[in-house]
């Protein structure tokens, strides 16, 4: 699996998220951006469960928030981040 999602994730993103940006709600259209929720440089994985569909500005947004901040580096191994990321994930 490569760093970028399908189009067939993309597809099952947006449909999971009702067509609406993860972060603000905007609608998608046939629009969007794939996001990884922990990032591909600290976890290697493009797939759904890491990923969402957001607006271009949140996206924008979300990697400068991430480049500033690093809130996905909290001291812990990746397996533990990823432990605690999919425990608190909400699915609907």
């Amino acid at each position: 699996m490569g760093r970028f999602f399908s189009d067939d994730q993309r597809d099952e993103m947006r449909e999971r998220q009702g067509n609406r940006c993860n972060r603000c709600g905007c609608p998608l259209g046939s629009g969007g951006e794939a996001n990884h929720e922990i990032p591909y440089s600290t976890s290697q994985w493009t797939d759904t469960f890491n990923g969402s569909m957001v607006c271009s500005s949140c996206h924008r947004d979300m990697t400068r928030e991430q480049a500033e901040t690093g809130w996905w580096k909290k001291g812990k191994s990746h397996s533990e981040e990823a432990e605690e990321f999919y425990d608190n994930r909400k699915w609907d």
